[in-house]
């Protein structure tokens, strides 16, 4: 299904609907799947837990950020979003 993650499908039908960028868009997630869907749809990915949880060295590298800290995300999107104006 296309709209099943790791497809990008859901990326897909949310920016069109709500007019989301997806090159400059992060997408959270706590699974592998949502890592590999976030680069499907060519999105930033960053990750909501421990690196070492995704095995697959490669997995990790397609991570611009991770973290087991919420407000440390928060902080890190922040910086990005401030550096890319």
């Amino acid at each position: 299904n296309f709209f099943r993650k790791p497809n990008p499908g859901m990326f897909f039908l949310a920016s069109k609907e709500h007019k989301i960028p997806l090159s400059s868009t992060f997408y959270i997630g706590d699974d592998q799947r949502d890592i590999l869907a976030a680069k499907n749809a060519n999105t930033n990915g960053i990750f909501y837990g421990n690196i070492e949880e995704l095995v697959d060295t490669n997995m990790q590298q397609l991570c611009c950020y991770s973290s087991t800290n919420m407000i440390e995300i928060a902080k890190f999107i922040l910086k990005e979003s401030q550096e890319s104006v």
